[in-house]
């Protein structure tokens, strides 16, 4: 388990699996994987250093956030989702 993965479940009491896939300049992308092998991309574009906005995708959709606490709780909400059809 790496340190996102520890974060993330330390937060909101969800076991994932998440790769950091990007970092360039001011762009931040990871790729978060449920339990049943579902992949969430959230990115986060900065400007001076500070959050601009954050996109969410998965199931071919898009969702627009301005912070990123607002996307990751958003994912952790769809993991919860997800484990509740188990």
């Amino acid at each position: 388990m790496n340190n996102l993965e520890m974060a993330f479940k330390k937060r909101y009491n969800r076991d994932t699996s998440i790769e950091r896939t990007e970092n360039i300049k001011d762009t931040t992308t990871l790729v978060i994987k449920s339990k049943r092998g579902t992949d969430i991309t959230i990115q986060e574009f900065r400007k001076e250093g500070l959050t601009d906005y954050v996109i969410v995708k998965f199931a071919d959709k898009t969702h627009r956030f301005k912070r990123y606490i607002d996307g990751e709780v958003f994912i952790a909400d769809l993991l919860g989702e997800e484990e509740w059809e188990l």
